[in-house]
């Protein structure tokens, strides 16, 4: 109501505006053109942005705007055609107006065409799962799976999950593809269960309209039952704006759901907006890395920083991490280094149907990927020039003492540089430096050195100033 009265305050003499349903408005003006539209969608707009009182809560809300005209457009097809002009805004970030034009035609015309089969594919289980193998970093332990959706299209062929998963959002089928996947994973459980010899994690991927369906709590319970699933066998994963859109039921969804044997964890961490105060109060296990910071982590200051900082938080936090996208054994390296538990990606396999998936577990445990352990302190991409060489003088054992206490790599820097450290060449600590030193370290050899008496030796560890 509030919203609505808002609306109204904002149109002129003559318009229109109806709920459509769900949060979407529909306002027709009569006699206007392209140029009064986006007026009149600018100040809808502008009449929302003001943060609304309700029960003593201040709350604010963000709106989209689709725009169609007539002509040049049919009448009859004006809503439509809004409709899609308004998703586009909704893709290109919030707070946006756009414009129907012949690009969005064949875009919408394609959608509607894509969104229809889809909806068919679903209800005649033309999809499929592939499963993609997590892998315990420091013993290369396979620890589970994730499930990722495939789509063969029949005169399409392969549509690109990134495709049909969008237009599923957009088009309101996300939930019924979140469904299609619960409980194809919980029936392919015992088929993967098999494999693992063991008791896996199947992690599924959940969309944001799930976690405020009151019937998926239910959903998720049958499906395991049905299947005989065992406790801590599946595992939801949401991203982390998906949370922070509405942490108290994300979180409270979460928990009762844990309750009955469902884990949980954030996908794509680092992308999106989280809330320090209401990451730590969800019942989140796992923390799962991007893959857009893992694919530079060798070659990148900035990329490793902010991964070491991650991996400090999960640890401090006492959940576990999880790296998407590692490709090569230098990632791998790295990341155990850094403390990351588990990941996941082409250096141990693909996403494979579950037929194939069994015959890639046996290789994997046939060449058993471990993270080897370098005999040197050598540090890639760096100098290793002896003037750049880290030893207690510079804070050696103060940086992995706080490191160890879960310090963020910040602290870590603000704390040597304010007891006096200095790098070997005689520069003020930076976060990047500290996460150098931290991935270089073998942490067994660190640990009985750094905790032994006064006067112990003190491994040597080369750094460049990052």
């Amino acid at each position: 109501m509030s919203v609505a009265t808002r609306l109204l305050a904002a149109l002129r003499p003559g318009d229109s505006v109806a709920r459509f349903g769900g949060d979407e408005f529909v306002v027709v003006c009569e006699d206007t053109d392209e140029q009064t539209a986006r007026d009149v969608a600018a100040r809808l707009l502008a009449a929302l942005a003001a943060p609304f009182e309700i029960r003593g809560q201040r709350l604010y809300v963000g709106a989209s705007v689709g725009i169609a005209v007539s002509p040049p457009h049919p009448g009859p097809e004006l809503h439509r055609f809004a409709d899609a002009a308004m998703y586009d805004a909704k893709t290109g970030g919030r707070g946006r107006i756009h414009v129907f034009d012949a690009a969005l035609a064949e875009e919408s015309t394609d959608r509607l065409g894509l969104s229809n089969d889809l909806r068919e594919a679903l209800s005649r289980d033309q999809l499929v799962l592939h499963y993609q193998p997590i892998v315990e970093l420091a013993t290369g332990r396979v620890l589970g799976v994730e499930a990722l959706a495939r789509w063969q299209h029949s005169t399409r062929g392969p549509v690109s999950p990134a495709r049909f998963v969008g237009v599923a959002e957009l088009t309101g089928l996300a939930n019924a593809l979140d469904r299609w996947a619960v409980e194809r994973a919980c029936r392919d459980y015992e088929i993967i269960a098999d494999a693992f010899g063991g008791q896996p994690r199947i992690a599924v991927n959940i969309s944001a309209g799930h976690l405020a369906d009151p019937d998926f709590e239910d959903m998720v319970l049958s499906s395991l039952a049905a299947h005989s699933v065992r406790e801590g066998g599946l595992v939801l994963e949401v991203t982390e704006s998906v949370l922070m859109a509405d942490p108290v039921r994300a979180g409270a969804l979460l928990k009762r759901l844990r309750d009955r044997g469902v884990e949980s964890s954030i996908d794509d961490f680092g992308t999106g907006y989280s809330s320090l105060a209401y990451l730590g109060r969800l019942p989140v296990t796992t923390l799962k890395i991007d893959r857009a910071f893992i694919g530079r982590i060798t070659e990148d200051a900035d990329a490793l920083a902010i991964t070491a900082s991650m991996i400090d938080l999960a640890r401090t936090m006492r959940m576990t991490t999880v790296a998407e996208g590692v490709e090569t054994v230098e990632q791998a390296t790295v990341l155990q280094r850094l403390g990351c538990n588990a990941g996941q990606g082409f250096l141990w396999s693909a996403a494979v149907s579950s037929d194939k998936l069994i015959a890639n577990l046996i290789s994997l445990k046939d060449r058993c990927f471990e993270v080897p352990r370098r005999e040197s302190h050598a540090l890639p991409h760096s100098p290793g020039a002896d003037e750049d060489r880290v030893t207690d003088e510079h804070g050696l054992h103060r940086l992995m003492r706080l490191h160890r206490d879960g310090a963020s790599l910040a602290t870590i820097a603000a704390a040597l540089n304010t007891e006096g450290y200095r790098t070997p060449r005689a520069l003020r600590w930076h976060r990047a430096t500290v996460a150098r030193v931290i991935s270089d370290v073998a942490y067994p050899d660190l640990w009985s050195t750094a905790d032994s008496q006064p006067g112990s030796t003190v491994p040597e560890v080369p750094i460049g100033e990052g």
